[in-house]
């Protein structure tokens, strides 16, 4: 008889457990308000506490109250927000889609959250939203609204457009001529037309073209259709 020859092994690599982050400290995001911090420690925690937003709403929010709770008369709060829009503004740099490594996509989608909810949330010391962000958030997100990323790009797109319902009057304010509002929707709809193959990602996106449609005059019967395919759960 022939023998059979011997099989090659198949070597599976063990999968890597996601990365879980730590339970949330509240007192993290408190303790910045103590008396007589260093510089170098407020640099040390803001970047700890925006590491831990990307891609953790909850998390992000809870950075952004911290934020929001800033007195103009406090020279350490004005060392806070100074230090933290300077890690902004070198992120912002740092994370830039190249157009071909899908993890780079999900890294400026998790920034570009953290970035609009600060553009829409965080104001000046003057009371003024801090309206020099808004380019910057809309060339981040038509970079990242292309076809063909992972899901978790397109419910980051989705989630920042969902949320701010007054993003549009924020441009306008902002004195943006909308001309890039025009290309993100654009891609949007690129996106739906494209060969996705999940309506969890194509349904999601439609709605985001019919809240742009009707403002926000949704139909509840619109409404609900579109509930079960949200990527944001209650």
């Amino acid at each position: 008889p022939i023998a059979t020859p011997p099989q090659p092994q198949v070597v599976t690599e063990p999968q890597k457990p996601e990365k879980q982050l730590p339970e949330i400290d509240e007192n993290l995001y408190e303790a910045v308000f103590e008396a007589d911090r260093s510089e170098a420690w407020i640099d040390d925690w803001a970047l700890k506490c925006m590491k831990q937003s990307y891609g953790n709403r909850e998390r992000c929010k809870m950075l952004i109250s911290v934020m929001t709770r800033l007195d103009g008369s406090n020279n350490q709060h004005k060392q806070i927000l100074k230090i933290f829009m300077n890690l902004l503004s070198g992120e912002c740099k740092r994370l830039v889609y190249d157009g071909v490594n899908s993890n780079s996509a999900i890294d400026v989608a998790n920034f570009t959250y953290l970035l609009a909810q600060t553009a829409m949330y965080v104001k000046t010391f003057s009371g003024k939203p801090i309206y020099k962000l808004s380019d910057t958030v809309l060339e981040k997100l038509c970079s990242i609204s292309q076809p063909g990323l992972p899901s978790k790009v397109y419910e980051l797109v989705y989630a920042t457009l969902l949320e701010f319902t007054q993003f549009e009057e924020y441009l306008s304010l902002a004195g943006n001529d909308m001309t890039g509002l025009g290309v993100l929707y654009n891609n949007i709809r690129n996106i739906i037309i494209a060969d996705v193959p999940h309506n969890d990602v194509r349904i999601p996106m439609l709605e985001l073209l019919e809240r742009k449609a009707y403002g926000e005059k949704l139909p509840e019967s619109v409404k609900a259709f579109y509930a079960p395919y949200s990527p944001i759960k209650a």
